[in-house]
């Protein structure tokens, strides 16, 4: 919840300067960040995991938003 706050306060703060300010929360993604971190858990549920192209996809679909799906201030979840 708080993130929500600070990303709809800063796009609030920037909106006047044509800057859109998102957020995006995707989960658990299939990396070794993830696989240092508990070993077990992540050889238990590795294929449930987004891989960072989708979030990489997500994310240049965001920037480039021409069909206005995306409003200032919006976290977006994936995954």
């Amino acid at each position: 919840m708080m993130m929500y706050l600070f990303v709809v306060m800063v796009a609030w703060e920037v909106g006047n300067y044509n800057i859109k300010v998102m957020n995006i929360c995707p989960g658990e993604v299939n990396t070794k960040m993830q696989q240092d971190v508990d070993l077990d858990y992540y050889t238990r549920n590795k294929d449930k995991m987004l891989k960072p192209n989708q979030v990489a996809e997500k994310i240049v679909d965001m920037i480039f938003d021409h069909k206005r799906k995306y409003d200032n201030g919006q976290s977006i979840g994936i995954g």
